[in-house]
């Protein structure tokens, strides 16, 4: 696969029913669930793989798997692909594919003509797992069995498969997996926000954007779009589209859905009708409700869409469990707040987690580059900002565009940056890890770099 996307992802050809025999392009979670899915369904299943040597343990032993060059051979015994989450046609076997005229689609597709039951889908460059959680919680406190799947970490063909009792899926869709839908219809879809991200695999970001966009080709008039009310692009490309519209707002131009700060409410702007009194349930809740605030406003916006009942909200909100490693409150240490944001792999989910803090922070970031502007997170509040522990592959960037607008402090290992923030922060403030990059530079992935960090913070309690 080469590092830099030339062109926008070829929409999938019309696919008007699963056929029975089907190529499954890769072999890890997302594959594996749709193998299952297909197999318990009564299709044959054939394997393709760039990388992995071997099947893993399956209900598929006899499947044949193929690695390396696609053979002809191969694309003629199949009337459908489906496609794992980051296949891109720039690898030769998505363009072996396209050669033959080989139907594909993307594993969600797949779950998603496998059930009746309707969908929400959640997608944006930052916060959609929490919104998804949150979306959960909301059709929870109305009475629904709802279910979190897709990119939250339960595939949907797996819970397709093993969990059809469900009322609602709420489905966490990415940039990758909307670009190979085809007839994939969600109920409600939710944009959280657009940000400049994965160029590396769009090429551009009106290719990203693009793909997001595909969330709602398939929404009619009874379904609901769900946006931020101060995005001009989500504004205008779904002007004159058939489905409702519900904004959400806190701050800036009001939407549907409006926070207003001086109340602490949750309204419903049309009527002036009060969904939520956070200020109220504030000290009921384990969590600071405004490190989630606006995934809250967007679930809020979809189960107003959909004519949940207005009790439902508060409800929802004193139910929700906030996730690991997003804006996840890990203890106070003399004082001091530590939270563990390491699911922020960018600039501008590190803002944006910035503006949701409320005291002075100690900011930790760094990680691998993925070739971002650090300097963005000078902007707004930047007197919030007490001090930068920069470490990681990418430090001496962070210290390079940060430089003269805040204090950077440089730290050699992890241990050593935890070290460095507990020395900067006094009694009141917040230490915050939010890296702004991807962990691969020294961690498996962003889940064992959040571990990692909420361990060293237990350990400096102990002392």
């Amino acid at each position: 696969m080469t590092d830099q996307a030339h062109h926008p992802v070829p929409a999938p050809r019309g696919v008007p029913e699963i056929p029975a025999r089907v190529l499954v392009y890769g072999v890890g979670k997302s594959g594996q669930a749709a193998a299952r899915l297909l197999l318990a369904r009564g299709r044959t299943v054939v394997f393709y793989d760039d990388q992995a040597s071997a099947l893993p343990p399956g209900p598929w032993s006899a499947a044949q798997l193929h690695t390396g060059r696609l053979p002809d051979s191969v694309l003629s015994s199949v009337d459908l692909a489906v496609l794992s989450p980051g296949v891109h046609p720039d690898t030769p076997a998505f363009q072996a594919i396209e050669r033959a005229g080989l139907p594909y689609i993307s594993e969600i597709e797949l779950a998603s003509r496998m059930t009746s039951k309707p969908l929400v889908g959640v997608t944006g460059t930052n916060g959609k797992s929490t919104t998804v959680a949150l979306v959960d919680a909301v059709l929870r406190a109305a009475g629904m069995k709802s279910l979190c799947v897709g990119n939250f970490g339960y595939p949907f063909s797996l819970a397709v498969l093993e969990r059809p009792e469900v009322d609602w899926y709420v489905v966490e869709v990415s940039s990758y997996q909307l670009a190979t839908i085809d007839r994939f219809c969600v109920r409600a879809g939710i944009v959280t926000n657009l940000a400049a991200n994965h160029h590396q695999w769009h090429g551009t970001q009106e290719n990203y954007f693009a793909a997001k966009l595909r969330l709602f080709n398939n929404v009619g008039p009874d379904g609901v779009a769900v946006y931020p009310a101060g995005c001009e692009y989500l504004r205008t490309h779904l002007a004159s589209h058939a489905a409702r519209k519900v904004s959400f707002s806190w701050g800036g131009e009001p939407g549907d859905v409006h926070y207003d700060a001086a109340s602490e409410t949750v309204v419903w702007r049309a009527t002036g009708q009060v969904l939520a009194e956070l200020g109220r349930l504030s000290g009921q809740l384990p969590f600071d409700y405004h490190a989630v605030l606006w995934n809250l406003l967007a679930a809020v916006a979809a189960g107003k869409g959909l004519g949940l009942p207005d009790s439902t909200y508060s409800q929802a909100v004193q139910v929700f469990q906030p996730l690991e490693h997003r804006m996840e409150p890990v203890g106070v240490v003399d004082g001091v707040r530590w939270v563990n944001d390491s699911k922020s792999t960018n600039v501008e989910s590190t803002r944006y987690a910035i503006e949701n803090s409320h005291s002075k922070l100690v900011l930790m970031l760094g990680g691998r580059d993925k070739g971002l502007d650090f300097a963005q997170l000078a902007e707004g509040r930047k007197d919030h900002i007490k001090a930068v522990v920069a470490l990681g592959e990418c430090r001496d960037k962070i210290r390079a565009q940060l430089e003269g607008m805040l204090r950077v402090h440089l730290a050699q290992s992890f241990e050593e940056a935890v070290g460095l923030a507990r020395r900067l922060a006094t009694s009141g403030d917040t230490v915050l890890f939010s890296p702004a990059c991807a962990s691969f530079d020294m961690f498996r992935d962003f889940e064992d770099r959040g571990r990692v960090f909420k361990k060293l913070v237990r350990q400096l309690a102990e002392r």
